[in-house]
């Protein structure tokens, strides 16, 4: 097995105006210096590098780079790649055995660190032909089992493309391009995730966040001299009170008469001149 050789390269400082000034001073084009580089297929040729390295103050590019043999022709023309993806070997897989693929691979991975600090490694998604998933599934295999793990290199297993071994079809338009609306997205997510790992811990910590707790269920707060700041109402249960308008009784009228200071013994039925006025007034009406 080909063993994967780490070397410790000095990182260049996240500073363009300071990369600059040492390229002007080493010669080199600032072309063959990048802070992101995402080499792939075909297959990634809609992925949005803006959105991909969005939040990270970097910059990103990408190139289509289809087989192994360009994508290693273009790393030897590279001086510096501070983060370098891949998603290469698919179009090798269609004329040549998976282990002849490993075999290239391998190599394009010690190229490959030689000339940037961290490498992310995208295996292969799968496709519809049966042929050619199977020949993926192989160098997936042999990427996961027998490739030489190392700190500078993270892996996109891209493993959610599958069900039950089966490439799920609503992620692709043919037998290996990805659909832009569902498959290009879920890729880019995969990508997002292995390129910048500090993402998963705050996902998991927005996941299992404890939730506060209602209103009612608080325990109560205490001042200084130990006395609630909030007093808890004394509803046996506060859903269940009765809101229903409570309608006087019309027997309760007579008790509450309108009070008059001028003519309070007219509006009294136990006073006497009430009562003979009311009987004179009765009187003249007949």
């Amino acid at each position: 097995m080909n063993e994967i050789q780490t070397i410790n390269t000095q990182s260049v400082p996240n500073d363009e105006a300071y990369n600059q000034k040492e390229m002007k001073k080493e010669g080199v084009s600032s072309r063959n210096e990048y802070d992101i580089l995402f080499l792939h297929d075909s297959i990634c040729y809609d992925t949005d590098m803006r959105r991909l390295i969005a939040g990270c103050k970097r910059n990103g590019e990408k190139q289509a780079t289809c087989t192994i043999e360009e994508t290693s022709s273009f790393i030897s023309q590279i001086s510096y790649v501070q983060s370098l993806i891949l998603h290469i070997g698919i179009n090798n897989l269609k004329s040549q055995p998976a282990e002849e693929v490993f075999t290239q691979f391998v190599d394009l991975v010690n190229q490959a660190l030689e000339k940037c600090d961290k490498l992310v490694i995208s295996l292969p998604t799968p496709a519809r032909s049966r042929y050619l998933n199977s020949r993926v599934n192989s160098l997936n295999n042999l990427i996961k089992t027998k490739l030489e793990r190392s700190e500078r290199i993270s892996f996109c297993f891209n493993s959610n493309f599958c069900l039950n071994g089966e490439a799920i079809d609503q992620l692709f338009y043919n037998n290996t391009k990805l659909s832009r609306e569902h498959g290009i997205k879920l890729l880019a997510g995969n990508l997002r995730r292995a390129l910048f790992p500090e993402l998963r811990s705050r996902q998991y910590d927005n996941i299992h966040k404890p939730t506060s707790r209602p209103y009612h269920e608080r325990p109560y707060s205490y001042s200084s001299n130990e006395q609630p700041l909030r007093q808890e109402r004394n509803y046996p249960n506060e859903y269940q009170r009765n809101t229903s308008y409570n309608r006087p009784n019309p027997e309760d009228n007579q008790l509450h008469l309108p009070y008059n200071r001028k003519h309070s013994q007219l509006f009294e039925p136990d006073n006497l001149a009430g009562k003979i006025a009311s009987a004179i007034k009765e009187a003249f009406r007949l």
